[in-house]
């Protein structure tokens, strides 16, 4: 990810909303202009020299290879050996560099800006420009291959460069530090450039270092419009000025190098400012990398025009457009309050005007006499719906929404016992009539009248069918099958040999438990319950890991409640013990034994001593509402209360206040889809359900408009905990349409979302899903989660 790729979001914007103003962001990865704004000083690197140093002598061989190879130039040959032997030769340091580039991994491309560095500290500017200038005319390459050889560049209509980002890696690094010398340095550097101006290849890498030379550019503009070469083309386009003069090379660039390459694009954008609309657009349009797509939307988002806008605006539908289109709206404020008015009818527009009206009411009646009639009612509404809004005083909030327990001095409520082991071992315990119905799971329709001794060779060789496997352990006599079962273990387990699994535990009991043990890990929402008769403090922590999955909650939770006393032994070594994910498991899996089964956890711990039974009794009491992380996370700054609809008291006192909503907010990134955080049911007590459920769904908005980040999909688990029957009916469409776009992991928390809600609706909307969505993988995980009980 670059530096254009993490523009803050907290940045001074610009007050006047139609001058371009490069973004603070873009100076430090933009080719720069002795010309442009806030040219930043660039020192040479102090460790630069013995680095070059370092890199000649590791690739000497290659160096000697290349400038020795009978397709090298002679006078290549000669100014590079001048160079190594310590003359000062541009034209041989430039050879010497793209002679490395034979050996240099591309992993390791970036290494050779060093020279650059090396160049200006050994030599001076006047030296570093014309090397760099001569380096843009050699390359390594023949056609896309590695030659072993150093050539001149020959301007070429067809496109066979694979070397845009190393081509101008150096020439751009003394472009930088060539922007920031005085000006007498300056007019000396031009001075030299323009003795240099003979190819092609070298005209125009006079312009790229000295695009102050307006006269330069438009003549080269002409020159590579003729030419066709990609190369020049896309060294010129961060030195052009006009419109007229990027339309005459627009189809002598790489486009997809231009927003990859994101010097060139922040360079480009530069030099043409609110110009530069309609070739970001029209590269946007033929875009098909992610990344590159995210950098076209961000530099139109920096354009000061109602046009810029509008593009935006027009593809908001789009995938990765919404947070450039937020991006612009915090740029440009009056801007974005105007244009969403006009096009609030439309169901997203309208969602983010609402959220831009409330983060800047004052701009509301600044721009409401140049809206049409309707965009002007849409904003009244807004502020009148603002207006409306009271807040609850305190003495009406439930008490975690005023004094929430992470704003008072933490106590330490987790015990730490040393040396706890629970050391049971497995045993299987079957209800009545259980062992016999797992038994009548295998039908003999026929009977194998076989060499089963034969057959137990070649199991152990690894050389019988899975049918064959299942058949030997159903049929085989049992001492025999018996002394094998505990190595086995078997890979066809979504076939038909699955459905005999029953059978196999029923026949071997505790010897079958490895067996067992593999597969539930492998497989657990298909065989998670084949654990069911079993006990032991290996099946115990597998249990508490699965009761915090909305997959295998269920068979979790029944395995607990058969087997209370044996899985609190197993865990309470576990609950308190070190701090980590086992100890969290174990203690959230004994509370909730806990519920209906709190004599058999404390039955549990006094086995282990008195001590142990305290620090138990004292993990059952605690307060739910005092659980929680070492760190307390902060509501991100996209999630404020200002930009978020009210949720509103069902006592009538009215909305939540801004430091209850920021309680709230916390609650939720306490939370997580299957363990919500205990405050979020005090919540859900005292407010409006409908107000929670937009409240929810504004926030889901929210995070979507600042690009999903997956550190807050907490904002998406909120649906599941406040959501409602009208948040089912908003997000079956996106679940359906995210597989494809390349976000099915998104859609499958989609459908864990919407059985978090439950109810009729949602059981609805799963079904169709489950038998009617395009994508077999989100038919498959909604058919799963219909087998569980959705409340």
């Amino acid at each position: 990810m670059t530096e254009l790729d993490k523009m803050p979001s907290t940045v001074d914007y610009p007050s006047d909303e139609n001058t371009f103003v490069v973004p603070p962001a873009w100076y430090r990865i933009r080719y720069p202009r002795k010309d442009g704004v806030s040219v930043v000083t660039r020192a040479p690197e102090t460790t630069a020299v013995t680095r070059a140093e370092e890199l000649l002598q590791e690739f000497r061989t290659t160096i000697t290879r290349a400038l020795t190879h009978p397709n090298t130039a002679p006078e290549l040959t000669a100014a590079g050996q001048a160079y190594l032997a310590g003359e000062t030769n541009a034209v041989g340091a430039a050879a010497v560099i793209a002679a490395i580039r034979n050996g240099l991994d591309w992993r390791r491309q970036d290494e050779e800006e060093v020279f650059a560095d090396a160049w200006i500290i050994q030599h001076g500017i006047p030296f570093a420009v014309r090397a760099a200038a001569h380096l843009m005319a050699l390359t390594h390459l023949d056609g896309n291959l590695p030659a072993q050889a150093v050539r001149y560049r020959k301007p070429l209509k067809k496109d066979l460069g694979i070397d845009y980002q190393q081509f101008l890696l150096v020439p751009g690094r003394v472009r930088t530090m060539l922007a920031a010398v005085s000006d007498e340095e300056y007019a000396t550097a031009v001075t030299v450039l323009a003795k240099l101006r003979y190819t092609a290849y070298q005209r125009v890498a006079t312009s790229f270092l000295a695009p102050t030379q307006t006269d330069w550019v438009e003549a080269d503009c002409a020159m590579v419009a003729e030419s066709g070469d990609k190369h020049l083309g896309l060294a010129l386009l961060t030195a052009v000025r006009t419109p007229e003069q990027a339309r005459r090379i627009a189809d002598q660039v790489p486009r997809s190098a231009v927003p990859h390459i994101t010097p060139v694009l922040s360079s480009f954008v530069e030099g043409l400012g609110s110009d530069a609309l309609e070739f970001l657009i029209e590269w946007l349009d033929q875009e098909e990398y992610v990344e590159n797509i995210r950098r076209l939307l961000s530099a139109i988002a920096v354009l000061p025009t109602d046009d810029a806008f509008q593009t935006l605006l027009d593809r908001v539908n789009s995938k990765h457009v919404r947070p450039a289109l937020v991006e612009a709206a915090k740029r440009f404020p009056r801007r974005a309050l105007r244009l969403l008015a006009e096009a609030g009818a439309q169901p997203l527009p309208g969602e983010l005007l609402r959220v831009h009206a409330r983060a800047h009411p004052e701009l509301i009646n600044e721009v409401l006499p140049s809206l049409s009639p309707a965009a002007a009612k849409r904003l009244y509404t807004i502020r009148k719906e603002k207006a409306s809004i009271v807040e609850a005083p305190a003495k009406a909030l439930p008490a975690p929404l005023v004094n929430p327990p992470w704003t008072k001095p933490r106590q330490t409520l987790r015990t730490q016992i040393a040396g706890l082991h629970c050391d049971d071992a497995p045993t299987i315990k079957w209800e009545p009539g259980e062992r016999d119905d797992w038994r009548q799971k295998h039908q003999r329709y026929w009977k194998h009248d076989t060499d089963w001794a034969l057959k137990a060779e070649r199991l152990r060789a690894g050389q019988l069918t899975p049918y064959e496997e299942w058949t030997f352990f159903m049929e085989a006599p049992e001492p025999l099958a018996r002394s094998l079962i505990h190595q086995w273990r078997p890979m066809d387990l979504l076939g038909s040999g699955a459905l005999w699994l029953e059978s196999v535990v029923a026949r071997f009991e505790l010897a079958a438990l490895p067996v067992v043990l593999d597969v539930a890990r492998r497989h657990p929402v298909c065989h998670a319950h084949l654990l069911m008769p079993f006990t032991g403090p290996e099946i115990a922590l597998l249990m508490a890991q699965w009761a915090r999955s909305k997959a295998v909650r269920s068979t979790a939770l029944a395995w607990f409640a058969r087997h209370p006393e044996a899985a609190a032994r197993a865990l309470i070594p576990l609950a308190l013990g070190r701090t980590g994910a086992k100890r969290r498991h174990a203690e959230h899996a004994l509370r909730t034994i806990a519920v209906g089964n709190t004599d058999a956890v404390l039955t549990a711990a006094s086995s282990y001593g008195p001590r142990v039974e305290a620090a138990v009794q004292t993990l059952l009491g605690t307060d739910p509402l005092e659980m929680l992380p070492a760190r307390i996370p902060k509501p991100p700054i996209w999630a404020q209360p200002a930009l978020l609809p009210p949720v509103w008291l069902k006592n009538g006192a009215g909305a939540l206040p801004k430091t209850a909503i920021q309680h709230l907010l916390v609650m939720l990134a306490l939370s997580r889809l299957d363990e919500p955080y205990a405050g979020v049911a005090v919540v859900k007590e005292a407010c409006e359900p409908e107000s929670l459920a937009e409240f929810a769904w504004a926030l889901f908005q929210q995070w979507q408009n600042a690009g999903t980040p997956s550190r807050e999909r907490w904002a998406f688990d909120a649906l599941g905990l406040l959501g409602n029957e009208q948040t089912v009916r908003r997000l079956t469409p996106l679940i359906l349409s995210w597989p494809g776009e390349g976000s099915h992991a998104r859609a499958v928390t989609g459908l864990e979302v919407l059985a978090t809600i439950g109810g009729d609706v949602a059981l609805a909307h799963l079904r169709d899903i489950a038998k009617n969505a395009r994508y077999k993988g989100l038919r498959e995980h909604a058919g799963r989660l219909l087998t569980e009980p959705i409340d």
